[in-house]
């Protein structure tokens, strides 16, 4: 919700940002985490001055369940 919702949305549907739901079917686990940790433009680079290693396992969890 700090990082990512204003992006994404609250619930990963999208905003301003891509929906990440269904992104599972794009991305594995490993690729989810690779992706956080060093997005492409426009995403900002939020690992590690922002989320921790946890933080992205988090994450990348979370986007699988979406």
């Amino acid at each position: 919700a700090q990082n990512c919702a204003a992006c994404h949305g609250s619930n990963g549907g999208g905003a301003q940002g891509p929906s990440l739901l269904h992104e599972r079917e794009r991305k594995n686990f490993t690729l989810a985490q690779q992706w956080i940790i060093d997005p492409a433009p426009p995403m900002p680079k939020l690992y590690p001055a922002s989320i921790s290693r946890t933080d992205v396992r988090d994450i990348a969890a979370y986007i699988e369940q979406l």
